[in-house]
């Protein structure tokens, strides 16, 4: 029993320094998310601001115009402009319609991956060190304890953070998406 009980303890140890470059890794890709998330807002603003002008008007040429020059800042100006290419076939205008779907499915699983391993990396980042950390303290080494200590708390608050960016920024885009997914659909019934 003694062996398990040793084996489990490297293993679990063995972990940690994986799990605190995963942690940074998901750090980093939050903070770049952040800034995508900042410049897809910019570029929305200012495309949907033009683009719910010219859709009260119901021009289509005004639509294909104004998605031709935002297609390579926003996802909904390139699926615009797939649609006008296969206007002649429904289905295949369906199909432009299911590949924006993906397209968002596909962005807010990025998303959601941070909102549940953040708090999950977090939470091993936490319990980990703790075991050492209760050594300490059987030992009454009070450094060692505190040190573990210090480091399980740092690991949950980043955990956390992680985890919050991501519900964020995913409750955020899944808004935006439907919303562009109900104009996508709008323009594909103009054009037919």
């Amino acid at each position: 029993m003694e062996l398990v009980t040793k084996l489990l303890y490297w293993l679990s140890t063995g972990l940690f320094i994986p799990l605190m470059i995963a942690l940074l890794f998901y750090l980093v890709k939050s903070f770049v998310m952040i800034g995508s998330f900042y410049s897809l807002f910019v570029n929305r603003i200012k495309f949907k601001k033009s683009f719910n002008i010219v859709v009260e008007k119901v021009e289509e040429q005004s639509v294909i115009v104004l998605s031709e020059t935002m297609a390579f800042k926003t996802n909904l100006g390139a699926h615009i402009l797939e649609l006008k290419k296969r206007q002649a076939s429904k289905i295949k205008s369906e199909k432009v319609v299911a590949n924006f779907e993906l397209s968002c499915q596909q962005e807010l699983g990025k998303a959601k991956t941070l909102a549940k391993m953040g708090p999950m990396m977090g939470l091993m980042g936490t319990l980990i060190p703790m075991g050492p950390a209760l050594v300490g303290l059987a030992k009454g080494d009070i450094a060692s304890l505190a040190e573990n200590m210090q480091v399980a708390f740092a690991t949950t608050v980043v955990g956390l953070f992680i985890g919050g960016i991501g519900f964020l920024l995913g409750q955020i885009k899944q808004g935006w998406f439907a919303e562009d997914l109900n104009d996508l659909q709008y323009i594909n019934e103009l054009i037919q």
